[in-house]
């Protein structure tokens, strides 16, 4: 069985013509790293097709395909340069002519418009692994953001995607700064971000909660309403993996609510900077792939125990 996938960078185009000196720099260290990870995962066993920022890739082994993606992810994110890919089973039918000073190369498989309707379709940053059954301890569930209308109606759909090799204080800072950037001037652009960002949420630990928390500090701009009504989704998974996190710890001994101290003060701290301070928010119409029924209930229940504090 063969795998293939098919990557394309995104927000790049423009900056041919706005800024060619740059775009020429940033495809020279995008095929750099591509070049890079090729030769570290598949040596001499590879099919690949590289075209100023898109890729074309090939291979038998599922698992070194994950792993490059993994790889070449870290340093491109690195440079501020982000994609969109998916994998599919398929071949690529690459068939490369050259003669008298001219060389072609296309690709004869059907299979190239199923890879590239698959990356498409596909409206968030990341890797869609659209492949049946998949089972790879590389792989993780996440959302990307389906319909974006700039109110509470947004739809998540929830796809398999690649782990992040390693989350750091860089990654999120870069991921949330790049979001904020492209919501001032695209905010249909900026819905990329959400699975990304998301993504990286839906990994981390208890320890990195806090460091997350201490910069998602978006209350300058929270009374702007494209920021109130567009930051929301990723309070709600934030709010979501905090649950997780305390529900895999035990924190719940009963079915009853049992709040310890550091959960309520990470409850108090996101609702403070988020719509929901004003109950702006129906958690029934949140899809479950953002938040899960239980702690959907779970969250509720808390914020009618503030209610009544007040």
């Amino acid at each position: 069985m063969s795998y293939i996938a098919y990557l394309d960078l995104l927000g790049i185009k423009d900056l041919a013509i706005s800024l060619h000196k740059k775009y020429n720099l940033l495809i020279k260290e995008f095929q750099e790293i591509i070049r890079n990870g090729v030769n570290n995962i598949f040596g001499e066993e590879k099919q690949l097709v590289v075209f100023s920022d898109c890729l074309y890739l090939e291979n038998n082994n599922l698992d070194k395909i994950l792993k490059f993606l993994q790889e070449i992810r870290e340093k491109l994110f690195a440079k501020q340069l982000f994609f969109n890919c998916a994998i599919i089973e398929g071949t690529l039918g690459i068939n490369a002519v050259s003669k008298d000073n001219f060389t072609s190369i296309y690709l004869e498989s059907a299979d190239i418009v199923k890879v590239f309707s698959a990356q498409s379709r596909f409206t968030g940053i990341g890797i869609n692994v659209d492949l049946k059954n998949a089972k790879n301890k590389l792989l993780f569930k996440s959302v990307y953001c389906v319909e974006y209308n700039n109110n509470d109606d947004m739809k998540f759909k929830e796809y398999i995607d690649i782990k992040y090799k390693n989350i750091t204080m860089e990654t999120i800072v870069c991921l949330l700064q790049n979001y904020v950037k492209t919501l001032t001037y695209n905010f249909r652009a900026a819905r990329y971000y959400y699975s990304a960002i998301i993504g990286v949420i839906n990994q981390l630990e208890e320890e990195q909660i806090r460091q997350f928390l201490e910069r998602l500090d978006f209350t300058k701009v929270r009374h702007h309403k494209i920021y109130e009504t567009n930051l929301y989704p990723i309070h709600l998974a934030l709010i979501n993996r905090i649950y997780d996190i305390y529900k895999q710890k035990k924190e719940y001994e009963t079915e009853d609510i049992n709040f310890n101290l550091n959960l309520t003060e990470y409850l108090d701290e996101i609702i403070n900077i988020s719509i929901f301070k004003e109950g702006k928010i129906d958690l029934k119409k949140i899809t479950e792939t953002l938040m899960s029924s239980q702690n959907k209930y779970l969250f509720a229940e808390y914020l009618s125990l503030l209610q009544k504090k007040v």
